[in-house]
């Protein structure tokens, strides 16, 4: 009998504990990089047409590490210049995440995307905050003919800064702030509740 633990347990709790310790470290780092992403900055604007022989919808996203949850809201205001979206590490057209536009029955997409030469941003002196101004132009050559859209990050005299055409058919407008839409937040919302769970868990089971 000797050498043989007075309390056989003791060693498993001990190897348990040794084991759970950066377990919960892990739970709650990858909790956190969960709820980081997340809160990814992104920023949405929608189409907002002013004038037009016909009728275009769209919208267009931006995410980039340079925009904060309160660009999104339209809290504060961003000007993400080409300089800095390259020091990020980032391509000016690379940050549209995701892009449509529809007119004339046909549809542009993220990879007709093809010039930027303003970088991004949603202030401009003389114009409405969170109306999206940037020199950019995207385009598709469909059967029917050229689908192009101009963004001038000089406003016009009435305040229409992209203009699409499409053969006869033409729209101007803006691209407008979209209202945020809430980010579900279940997967690092319960890692981060399992993670500080058994944190007190062990500490609670260390105390006995």
């Amino acid at each position: 009998m000797l050498g043989r633990s007075e309390f056989p347990g003791a060693r498993r709790a001990t190897s348990t504990r040794s084991i759970a310790t950066p377990l919960a470290a892990a739970i709650l780092a990858t909790a956190a990089m969960a709820s980081a992403s997340a809160h990814a900055g992104s920023v949405t604007f929608d189409w907002d047409q002013m004038s037009g022989n016909a009728t275009a919808t769209g919208t267009l996203t931006l995410t980039s590490s340079l925009l904060t949850p309160a660009d999104a809201t339209g809290a504060t205001q961003f000007s993400l210049m080409l300089a800095q979206i390259n020091a990020a590490g980032e391509s000016v057209l690379g940050d549209v995440s995701a892009f449509t536009f529809s007119f004339g029955g046909q549809t542009l997409v993220t990879t007709d995307l093809n010039s930027n030469s303003t970088g991004w941003a949603d202030e401009f002196t003389g114009e409405p905050n969170n109306i999206l101004e940037s020199t950019w132009s995207a385009s598709h050559t469909f059967s029917a003919g050229t689908l192009q859209v101009l963004g001038n990050s000089t406003p016009t005299s009435i305040g229409d800064i992209t203009t699409a055409s499409m053969g006869t058919l033409s729209a101007t407008g803006e691209w407008v702030l979209a209202a945020p839409t809430p980010v579900p937040l279940p997967a690092s919302a319960w890692l981060l509740l399992g993670g500080i769970a058994t944190t007190f868990g062990l500490a609670r089971g260390q105390r006995r």
